[in-house]
C-alpha cells in the first residue's frame, strides 16, 4: 500500500483488504484507491460477489460506484462485504440432498400410507 497505517484501526483496515486478494485478483492501485477510500470515508462498503468487488461510497453528496475487481480466483465463497471495521465472507452454498429424503416428500407419503392402511384394516 502507498500509506504507512498510523493507528491500530488503520493496520486492521489495511490487513482486511490484503485478505481480499485470497478471493479477487486486485491490481495494486485498486488495493491502493480502496484502502485510501476507506480511510477517507467512514461509510465505504466494498460488496464483492461470484463476478468482483463494487466499491461505494459518498463523495459531495454524490454516491459514487467503481468496479475494483471483476475477477473471483476463489470459489469457495459467494460474495464478501467489507466496512470500514469488518469484512464478512459468505461462503458458498451447495445444498445437500441426500438426508431425510430431500424434497420427495416421503414422510408425507409414509404418512398417507398409514392411513390408508389403517381404513383398509378397519373396514
Amino acid at each position: 500500500m502507498d500509506k504507512e497505517p498510523e493507528t491500530y484501526e488503520e493496520l486492521m483496515l489495511q490487513k482486511r483488504c490484503f485478505d481480499l486478494l485470497r478471493y479477487y485478483i486486485i491490481s495494486k492501485e485498486n488495493l491502493d484507491k480502496l484502502y485510501n477510500i476507506f480511510l477517507e470515508h467512514e461509510e465505504a462498503v466494498a460488496d464483492g460477489n461470484r463476478v468482483g468487488i463494487i466499491l461505494k461510497y459518498n463523495e459531495n453528496n454524490e454516491e459514487k460506484q467503481e468496479i475494483i475487481s471483476d475477477t473471483l480466483i476463489n470459489n469457495t465463497i459467494d460474495g464478501l462485504k467489507l466496512t470500514h471495521d469488518k469484512l464478512t465472507i459468505y461462503p458458498h452454498y451447495v445444498p445437500n440432498y441426500s438426508s431425510g429424503g430431500g424434497f420427495s416428500g416421503s414422510s408425507s407419503n409414509n404418512n398417507n400410507n398409514n392411513n390408508n392402511n389403517n381404513n383398509n384394516n378397519n373396514n
